[in-house]
Formats: C-alpha cells, structure tokens, sequence
C-alpha cells in the first residue's frame, strides 16, 4: 500500500508504506487523540458534533488512511497544525 493520489479529486490519502511485504513506515494519530483529551473532546464528540463519519474516526484510532479533507477538519476543530495531531513513524528495518 502507498500514497495515493486521485488528481481527478485532488484528495490525498495518507496511508500504510509497504515495502516487500513488509509495514516499513505509517502516520500515527496518537497526537490528535492526546490533544482532544486535553481540550475535552471525545471519539464520541467527533461523529455527534462535528458530523465525521464513524468509519473516519475508527481509521483515525488504528492509525488507517484518511483524507487530507479529514486532516483539515480536524485542524480546524482543534484550531491547530496537521503536525500537531499527527506524525511520521518509521518502523524498525524488517531483519
């Protein structure tokens, strides 16, 4: 799996890295998830309130591809920066 992107939509999927069969870097959303908690913001809140669909957040808990749309939403909910909910992980070198 790979960055897509769909040039006929101009969306931008982040996602999973493969390389050979095996996971060699993700995003991770632990950042998003720690700053909703500081501010009182719950899973819950993101689908009653600000209307992202549940299947959305449940990429966003496993760390799963979601939409540069979504990462803007989120941005503008938080008032913050996509590096503030978000962030590159490279995985350990298969050995």
């Amino acid at each position: 799996m790979s960055t897509v992107i769909c040039s006929e939509i101009g969306t931008i999927f982040l996602s999973t890295f493969w390389h050979k069969g095996e996971n060699v870097m993700s995003i991770s959303y632990n950042k998003l998830f720690s700053l909703m908690a500081a501010r009182g913001i719950k899973k819950v809140d993101l689908r009653n309130t600000f209307g992202i669909n549940s299947k959305t957040v449940n990429s966003l808990v496993h760390n799963k591809s979601v939409t540069v749309d979504t990462i803007m939403q989120l941005c503008e909910i938080l008032d913050c920066q996509p590096g503030d909910i978000m962030e590159y992980v490279k995985d350990a070198a298969p050995e």
